[in-house]
């Protein structure tokens, strides 16, 4: 059940953080970065939230 709520509530925030880094984005394309690029960047960061979270939702004391 906290692993489920964990996933949500990273979720959520993964989504926020995207809607609100736009400009970064637009930055980055500005300088040369191609979408591939950029969307790497934000599935790196994606995957190390999530298992940041998964370890910390399976590390609390039982």
């Amino acid at each position: 059940m906290i692993i489920m709520f964990c996933l949500i509530a990273v979720t959520n925030t993964l989504i926020a953080a995207t809607r609100n880094r736009r400009r970064e984005f637009g930055l980055l394309r500005l300088t040369a970065s191609t979408w591939p690029q950029v969307l790497g960047v934000v599935a790196v960061e994606s995957r190390a939230s999530a298992g940041i979270a998964v370890v910390s939702a399976r590390s609390r004391p039982r």
